[in-house]
Order: C-alpha cells, then structure tokens, then sequence
C-alpha cells in the first residue's frame, strides 16, 4: 500500500521509473474557468520529457481517440516533464460531494493507466 503524505498530490507507479499517474487536489484553481472554488487533477507524468515524451506525441491523435476530448497535454519544449491530464471543478469543502469525486478522480486515473501503462513499457530504455 501507498503511505498517505501530507501534501496535496499522490504518485502512483505505472511500471517504470519515471513515469506516473498522480491523483492531486487544490482548493484554488489557476484556471479561469475554475475561479470559484477548487478542482480534481489526474496525471500521466513523463517525468524526462526530452528523452521519452516523443514516442507518445506521434501517436497523439490516437491517444486523444482513446483518452476523450477532455484530455489536457502540456508538452512545453521549456518544461523538462511532459503530462497529459484531466481536470474538474470541485469544492471540496462539500463533503458531500465528496464520493462522487473519489469515483471522478478514480476514473480519469484508470483511463490514463489504461491508454498508457502498456506504452510505458515499450519506450526504449536508455
């Protein structure tokens, strides 16, 4: 099992050093559609964008195909990591709504082990 940390975010393994899925919350938001309130995030992180991001951008548009059009990529050439994530409004004082985030955030984060755990693996090792 994972240890919880006191912090905002969880790496989770996808199978190789380097990559992750990571599960984080904010209770703000530097989105301009999420001004009010916070939001749910679930990463795919390429942790070295230069040497390993390559091989998911050609397949980009069958990436998008598999993940939905709500699929965020940011791939900055400046950035040295590279994610493809998903992001949602949330007020999560609204302990209410709270099963329904667990589902939203537990969903996106199968969606992206799913569409990429088997490619990690078949990025040359360098």
């Amino acid at each position: 099992p994972i240890k919880a940390q006191p912090q905002n975010w969880m790496d989770i393994s996808i199978g190789r050093t380097d990559f992750a899925l990571v599960a984080a919350v904010s209770t703000s938001s530097m989105r301009a559609e999420f001004a009010e309130g916070g939001e749910l995030r679930a990463h795919f992180v390429v942790r070295n964008a230069a040497r390993d991001f390559h091989p998911f951008l050609e397949e980009r548009d069958k990436l998008d195909q598999e993940l939905g059009p709500k699929a965020i990529w940011d791939c900055s050439d400046a950035k040295k990591s590279a994610t493809v994530f998903f992001v949602r409004n949330a007020d999560l004082r609204d302990e209410s709504s709270w099963p329904a985030q667990y589902v939203w955030l537990a969903d996106r984060l199968s969606k992206l082990h799913q569409v990429f755990a088997d490619r990690v693996k078949r990025v040359p090792k360098v």
